[in-house]
């Protein structure tokens, strides 16, 4: 009998939940999921990497014309949602009775404010455990119109930092016949030195933070910021308000093609938001660099330091591993000549791609590896299967540059420079001719073929968002060119000067051996005064064209890593060589942080100049006019591997 009643119990409980699963599963915390292919009914909003939790493909920009409609029927009755690419429906709309969609929003939004108050309560205990000073105002604001522009009748202080004080002196004290009784006193000279590094962040209520940061040893001003930021709503109008040191970022669109991030700015800056129109507001004042000018008739004298690691980015690179391998071997032993192998490695013709949009004249699909010459991509017909390593292996929409406009290239040392800086986000590549083969799909290879399906097929020079890691490209891009602060620069009153920082004091000789001046260990003084070869120059930077370029204002070291020369560069410090000792090497060529590489900085390089023009927007560099065959039977690797 008791069987029978457990068994109609187990009955009934499954006729109940067959009948409402929705309210039996609601009762015990559970929801019911939305069908597949349909649409959801709330957006809810990720943030940070959960958006990539549950699907890696996921992201937030959407489709062109994608329109996402909720519209309520002519009964009032009847909720519908829909979501359409160029008003087609992709997936199925869902649709639903008013009461259940006011039930579901309720819960969906006490969900929301339910996770916003964990993840503040969560914070908030983060910040207590760092070990800050944290102080909070006892009286609250009873006032309605404070809380209401506020968000809260709260007022907090928290700082975090640290104050050093350095008290030391010397005292000196004389004696004798043959001095006076002043100097027989003794003296006490008192040496104070202070240290400061701290945050202070106040907060009003909850939109408004005021947030001071101050770092005595900061190497720029723009480090030290005072921001003064209000935070609205999200229904509000005004969506933030900032004051003090603020910063400026232009993406790319449609519409503008360039993108751009400054920062160190002060002044103002204001966001507004009216249903989808976004606008954003700034007036602000930028601080430059101070410089020493005179002026002296038509032409303008003037001193600039340049850091070690101010050299030019992502604008000098070499177009295959050979000639990078042979610059330095390539120079005389007076660094005046260069000497190519032979002429059939003199690079013909060339043309350089960077990845972009279609609407540009050639432009087509295309792929850039780092040997183009594989039998795997002979005949290509599509990219579609090709699958993108980083580092090795981009597909993209190429576009030819124009020669003269964008870029140029040495011929015999192989390498090429762009007029204008390639973006982190492109992709650039080359193809080019020598008289021993051809490296990557020309330009006019497919000039006159029907079918504008047909890849490039190119040797990659720099990857998307490249970084020191990748080995195979890293290298290519070089890091001895420095902008020497303006262009047209007279022979007259011109001398350069490669200064070591040692405890606040500049040397331009090394301390230690080989104590020869940086000028020379750095490959930029090995003539005298008559333009014979001395074992230690004359101390004056020689008049090289194959290394300084006065026209445009650029300075190519002949080694490819100046301050911190490579295993067996010929600029390395080994014995009978001499070069910069280990002590005064910078580690600085294989690191992206911007900011480690100016903890780490060294050397300065004093340039003293006169020009007739001060600008970078057209830096450039001349192809070699001393160029010559080297006398050799030595082999040497082709260029993408083929001997």
């Amino acid at each position: 009998m008791d069987g029978k009643k457990v068994l109609q119990a187990f009955l009934c409980l499954i006729i109940l939940v067959s009948v409402s699963p929705v309210a039996m599963l609601a009762q015990i915390g559970l929801q019911v999921p939305a069908p597949p292919f349909t649409v959801e009914l709330f957006k809810p909003e990720q943030k940070g990497l959960a958006a990539y939790i549950t699907d890696t493909t996921r992201v937030d920009i959407k489709p062109p014309h994608f329109k996402r409609v909720v519209t309520l029927d002519s009964t009032g009755k009847v909720i519908s949602a829909s979501e359409t690419i160029d008003d087609t429906e992709f997936i199925s709309p869902v649709v639903i009775d008013l009461d259940t969609y006011l039930r579901l929003r309720l819960a969906f939004d006490r969900r929301k404010l339910f996770r916003e108050i964990v993840n503040v309560t969560e914070q908030q205990e983060a910040e207590s455990k760092s070990g800050a000073l944290e102080l909070e105002i006892p009286v609250r604001i009873k006032n309605e119109t404070f809380t209401r522009i506020f968000g809260s009748d709260r007022v907090r202080l928290r700082v975090t930092g640290n104050i050093s004080f350095d008290l030391s002196g010397r005292s000196e004290e004389r004696s004798g016949s043959a001095v006076s009784a002043v100097q027989d006193q003794g003296t006490f000279s008192p040496r104070f030195n202070q240290t400061q590094q701290f945050t202070i962040e106040g907060k009003i209520g909850e939109k408004v933070t005021v947030s001071v940061e101050q770092n005595s040893e900061a190497t720029f001003d723009f480090e030290n910021t005072l921001k003064l930021r209000y935070d609205g709503d999200e229904d509000e109008i005004i969506q933030s308000i900032e004051a003090g040191n603020i910063g400026l970022s232009l993406p790319s669109t449609k519409y503008v093609i360039f993108g751009a991030s400054n920062k160190g700015l002060f002044g103002l800056k204001t966001q507004m938001k009216v249903g989808n129109f976004h606008l954003s507001g700034i007036a602000s004042l930028e601080k430059g660099e101070q410089k020493k000018l005179t002026i002296s008739g038509s032409a303008k004298e003037s001193q600039t330091k340049i850091h070690d690691y101010d050299f030019i980015r992502n604008r000098y690179f070499f177009i295959d591993d050979f000639y990078l391998d042979n610059y330095e071997t390539g120079f005389s032993d007076d660094l005046t000549q260069w000497f190519y192998q032979s002429e059939d490695v003199l690079i013909r013709e060339i043309d350089v791609f960077k990845s972009g949009q279609y609407y540009a004249q050639n432009a087509r699909d295309g792929v850039a590896v780092i040997d183009p010459t594989d039998p795997k991509y002979r005949n290509l017909r599509s990219v579609d299967d090709i699958e993108p390593v980083s580092g090795e292996i981009e597909r993209a929409i190429f576009l030819p540059l124009e020669r003269g406009k964008d870029y140029e290239y040495d011929y015999a040392r192989g390498f090429l420079w762009l007029k204008q800086e390639v973006r982190d986000n492109e992709v650039l590549a080359v193809a080019y001719t020598t008289d021993r083969d051809s490296v990557g799909t020309m330009v006019l290879d497919l000039a006159a073929e029907p079918d504008s399906t047909i890849p490039y097929v190119l040797r990659l020079i720099k990857p998307r968002s490249m970084q020191p890691t990748m080995e195979k490209v890293w290298p290519l891009m070089m890091k001895n060119v420095y902008y020497l602060g303006g262009t047209n620069i007279d022979e007259e009153g011109f001398d350069l000067q490669i200064q070591y920082n040692l405890n606040g004091e500049q040397e331009t000789v090394q301390g230690v051996d080989p104590k020869k001046s940086f000028l020379y260990l750095l490959g930029l003084d090995r003539l005298d005064e008559n333009g014979s070869i001395s074992e230690d120059g004359d101390k004056k930077v020689d008049d090289n064209g194959l290394l300084i370029n006065r026209a445009e204002g650029t300075l190519i070291f002949p080694g490819l890593q100046p301050f911190d020369p490579l295993s067996g560069s010929r600029f390395e410090n080994t014995p009978g060589n001499p070069g910069l000792a280990d002590t005064n090497r910078v580690r600085i060529y294989n690191i992206s942080d911007s900011r480690e590489r100016v903890k780490r900085t060294k050397f300065e390089i004093v340039v003293t100049s006169r020009s007739t023009k001060s600008t970078a927007s057209s830096v450039s560099a001349a192809a070699p006019t001393r160029a010559r065959r080297r006398n050799t039977d030595s082999s040497q690797r082709h260029p993408s591997g083929r001997c």
